[in-house]
């Protein structure tokens, strides 16, 4: 399905809630039914890692504080880092345990990661020990700002449609059963959705990838 622009969204939300008995969409609703998409699109956003918000990054520690020497452009939210990976591993590395004291750990190499809690908002992330040194690759999300009416939504239609519709329908109180309705629809679409996301061809075994060969070899 194609994605839509956040005014045909709001179009198509306004054309959605029309067709539900019981329901008055003035004209002057479309700033309302925009807001519930804002909404219902953080709440789906939120639900997967879905691959057209996902960006890879390289970075290096900068071996004093812990921190990367630049930021994560476009990534905001200590949530939104999916998994960090040090050369030559393909195993991420952990959070740091509530229970251990990092302060005792030693070296340059990257050993466990936390939200950072200091005054670092482009960063996001803690490294322990704080004397890491070298290169790490993150995989993150990037969340966008909120929407303008002309930007392109790169999230099903659908979902978001029958959220915003669903929400609109929950605060209107005039026929609950139309509320649960669209309720109905838009947790089915979300299932389906993360059905789908689930179905994806992954590699079981990702440390065996590195002894598949790329080119052809003969055989002696």
């Amino acid at each position: 399905m194609a994605y839509k622009t956040f005014s045909d969204l709001i179009q198509a939300t306004v054309k959605e809630l029309s067709q539900v008995s019981g329901t008055g969409v003035q004209l002057y609703a479309e700033d309302i039914i925009g807001r519930k998409l804002q909404s219902s699109f953080n709440m789906v956003f939120d639900e997967l890692w879905w691959d057209q918000y996902m960006e890879w990054f390289q970075r290096t520690l900068d071996g004093t504080t812990g921190v990367v020497t630049s930021a994560l452009t476009g990534v905001t939210r200590f949530d939104d880092i999916r998994a960090v990976f040090v050369p030559q591993s393909h195993t991420p590395l952990p959070y740091l345990p509530r229970d251990f004291q990092p302060f005792v750990l030693t070296g340059t190499q990257p050993r466990f990661i936390e939200a950072l809690t200091e005054d670092e908002p482009t960063k996001i992330i803690q490294f322990w020990p704080k004397t890491a040194t070298g290169t790490i690759y993150i995989h993150a999300r990037k969340k966008p700002d909120d929407f303008n009416l002309d930007d392109l939504v790169k999230l099903d239609p659908d979902v978001l449609i029958f959220g915003a519709a669903w929400d609109y329908l929950e605060s209107d109180g005039t026929v609950p059963a139309d509320a649960q309705k669209m309720q109905v629809k838009f947790e089915a679409r979300l299932k389906q959705l993360k059905k789908n996301y689930g179905n994806k061809p992954i590699a079981l075994d990702p440390q065996r990838t590195q002894n598949i060969p790329l080119d052809w070899m003969v055989m002696r």
